[in-house]
């Protein structure tokens, strides 16, 4: 009986090891919101190594979630990528750019960056743990399924980490105090 018990516990333990992935880079962007896609695409276009991590299937945050009405002020103000993205929006209805737009239309934008940037999106991914050196994150753990035994689970290790969740979760989950 002991010894069928203790096979049980190496098989899994083996199998959960193996459903770890390794993975790493020189930036973790964690949330595929609108500033995430950007920050992945930017950081990807200046040569760095870059993993973007989506809570989601859909990227683009709020913009291809259902808020395409952009409050604006003084358009002229909005510039860089930001603006491109406008102005790509603006093409797809025929407009030299446009501030209101169907989130559809934002989200294959946003696959576009994705695409042009060449850096790797993990879908569907929940943040489970950080592992810390001192005051720094050396890596994340995350899953496709919040109970991570259930799910297969990544661990990214990455130089810098940008939380660009609408929640701050990879900063409270860090511990990085912010006013």
């Amino acid at each position: 009986m002991r010894t069928w018990m203790l096979y049980f516990l190496l098989l899994f333990s083996f199998s959960f090891t193996e459903a770890q992935q390794i993975r790493s880079v020189d930036i973790c962007v964690y949330g595929a919101s609108s500033g995430g896609v950007i920050a992945a695409y930017t950081a990807s276009r200046l040569g760095k190594k870059v993993v973007l991590i989506s809570e989601s299937l859909h990227p683009g945050g709020l913009s291809s979630g259902g808020l395409g009405n952009t409050d604006i002020g003084n358009k002229s103000a909005i510039t860089g990528l930001a603006r491109d993205f406008y102005i790509r929006i603006g093409r797809n209805y025929g407009n030299e750019e446009q501030w209101i737009f169907e989130p559809h239309v934002a989200e294959e934008i946003f696959l576009d960056y994705i695409k042009r940037g060449r850096f790797h999106v993990s879908y569907n991914q929940h943040l489970i743990s950080v592992k810390k050196a001192g005051k720094r994150i050396q890596e994340i753990i995350i899953t496709s399924n919040r109970d991570e035994l259930n799910g297969i689970s990544e661990i990214i290790r990455a130089k810098e980490f940008i939380d660009c969740s609408y929640e701050d979760d990879l900063m409270a989950m860090a511990s990085v105090s912010y006013t």
